[in-house]
């Protein structure tokens, strides 16, 4: 099986982002002068599918096709599993990607301007320098370089927190495959947390189906808590209102609509029991 590179591995900040898969699949099969029946052959999937990651109608396929896509292509292994790495990521680390790297790229540029700098006998500085400061390059610079600094500093990054299915997934932290998408949350701060869509009305009507709720790992459990539970030999989940009975041989979990009944869960059979952080309500249309 292959091992796909961590995103550490596949992105850099010292290089230029990559476009998205489908668009780097297809210019090198077009420089390869590769018709796409040809290259889907070779790599083994259908010409169907490869056509619709090139126009960009699916996602980045798996590391495994990707692998055989960029040896089709006769290209370093790891291109294409970068290009799908960043592909992956929300747009507002994409765009903070991009901000640090232009920042390194300018600190870069003054660097080089300061060790092009020339003094002459009377103590004034020429050279590249000066040709940066009379054209106001030098200006544009230090203003961009501190500017960056200053929104960096006053305005904090909301977490982006991956959307996860309940199905297989082992928790915190290994969801069993990428994530349905991401929710931004301010003021939190657990690397664990993770956010899970409801289903059903039987947390109605404090919560409603579609609604995303982000559940945080790190935040201690009250008995009343709206809390994520896995329990069972099967690992069921359920979001309920978790209440601790008065022996603790047991966990409640209640739902708020009468219409349900509780879940009574022994605590050898609780596999993890997680706090509730937020909730993102969608606004029904007409709503």
């Amino acid at each position: 099986m292959v091992q796909p590179e961590t995103s550490a591995q596949a992105l850099s900040i010292d290089e230029p982002m990559t476009p998205d898969v489908g668009s780097l699949i297809r210019s090198h099969r077009r420089r390869r002068h590769m018709t796409q029946a040809r290259l889907a052959k070779q790599a083994g999937c259908a010409k169907s599918y490869l056509s619709s990651i090139e126009s960009g109608h699916k996602g980045p396929p798996s590391d495994e096709l990707l692998v055989r896509l960029e040896d089709a292509l006769g290209l370093p292994r790891g291109e294409l599993i970068a290009a799908a790495r960043w592909q992956e990521l929300p747009d507002s680390m994409q765009a903070e990607f991009e901000r640090l790297r232009d920042e390194r790229r300018m600190a870069r540029r003054l660097a080089e301007l300061l060790d092009e700098k020339s003094i002459d006998e009377s103590g004034r500085v020429g050279g590249a320098l000066e040709r940066a400061r009379r054209s106001g390059e030098l200006h544009r610079i230090v203003g961009a370089l501190g500017g960056s600094r200053r929104r960096s500093a006053a305005v904090p990054i909301p977490m982006e927190v991956p959307i996860i299915n309940a199905t297989g997934a082992d928790y915190p932290g290994d969801f069993g495959g990428r994530p349905d998408g991401y929710v931004r949350v301010p003021d939190l701060a657990d690397p664990d947390a993770f956010a899970v869509r409801i289903v059903g009305d039987s947390m109605a009507p404090d919560f409603r189906e579609g609604d995303v709720v982000v559940i945080s790992p790190a935040r201690k459990v009250r008995s009343g808590d709206d809390c994520f539970a896995l329990y069972g030999s099967k690992r069921q989940a359920a979001f309920k209102r978790a209440y601790f009975e008065s022996d603790s041989s047991a966990i409640r979990l209640q739902p708020i609509n009468s219409a349900y009944p509780p879940i009574v869960v022994r605590r050898d059979r609780l596999h993890g029991l997680y706090a509730a952080f937020s909730v993102t309500r969608s606004i029904a249309p007409g709503g």
